[in-house]
């Protein structure tokens, strides 16, 4: 395990928020709360920010830290998160759209799983005929 490398900024003393944890939701708060003019302190645990949305190399590989799909990304609209938080930020990262987005590997089978809904769904109940109706209305 490699030592941890810290750059430390002078503690200003008061804070109008502190908040707790790195990844993706407390960067997001912090950002806006920033952005409306409090002074925040982010305080992670881990040696970089990300949380979930970070990686983490293991004898020469690299791995997700977990969640690696973004929704709500496009159009702008109240359930449209993602989108939502970088339009009040004021900032537009470039996002390319995979397909197959990811793949989900079973025992017996591996699904190319695609931005697609009706493509997907299609995969899922060929190999799930009996669960076929469940998978329609969900």
């Amino acid at each position: 395990m490699s030592k941890r490398t810290h750059e430390r900024t002078e503690f200003k003393g008061k804070y109008g928020v502190i908040v707790i944890g790195g990844g993706i939701g407390g960067l997001s708060a912090a950002a806006l709360l920033s952005r409306r003019g409090l002074d925040v302190l982010v305080l992670e645990q881990g040696d970089r920010p990300g949380g979930c949305c970070g990686s983490f190399e293991l004898k020469g590989f690299t791995f997700d830290a977990g969640a690696n799909l973004f929704f709500g990304l496009g159009k702008k609209s109240k359930f449209n998160f993602l989108q939502n938080v970088f339009d009040e930020l004021g900032i537009a990262p470039g996002f390319t759209r995979l397909s197959p987005s990811f793949d989900v590997a079973a025992p017996d089978q591996t699904f190319h799983v695609t931005h697609e809904q009706r493509t997907f769904l299609h995969q899922l109940t060929g190999a799930f005929p009996h669960d076929a109706r469940g998978l329609k209305r969900l």
